[in-house]
Formats: structure tokens, C-alpha cells, sequence
């Protein structure tokens, strides 16, 4: 019989977006539920593509 399971189904979907869509494993430790994002990627990011922006934000952001 197959296994049916909400565990599996999200497994294959993680496969799939890691091993074709581009996405890499992330570490659930990292998840801020108040802001709902992984804060350290988020930030990561936008210091990396919105440089120009970025610069008017004061320090310590």
C-alpha cells in the first residue's frame, strides 16, 4: 500500500524545490514567527540586491 502522508508529500516537495527549483534547505532554528521570515536570509538578501536602498538605513539595521 502507498504511503499517503502529509510528511511525505511535503518531502517530495522539498526535494523538488532543492534539487530543480533553485532552493536551498534552510535551518527552521533561524525561523522568526513574529516577522514569519528566516531574519539572517532575509537580511542577507537585502544587503545583497538592494544596495542603494540599503545605504539610507540607518546602522545597526
Amino acid at each position: 500500500m502507498p504511503n499517503h502522508t502529509e510528511r511525505t508529500f511535503e518531502t517530495a516537495i522539498e526535494h523538488g524545490l532543492i534539487a530543480s527549483g533553485g532552493y536551498a534547505k534552510g535551518d527552521p532554528k533561524g525561523f522568526d514567527a513574529a516577522t514569519a521570515l528566516l531574519s539572517d536570509e532575509a537580511i542577507a538578501f537585502i544587503r545583497a540586491s538592494q544596495k542603494a536602498k540599503r545605504a539610507k538605513i540607518p546602522v545597526g539595521w
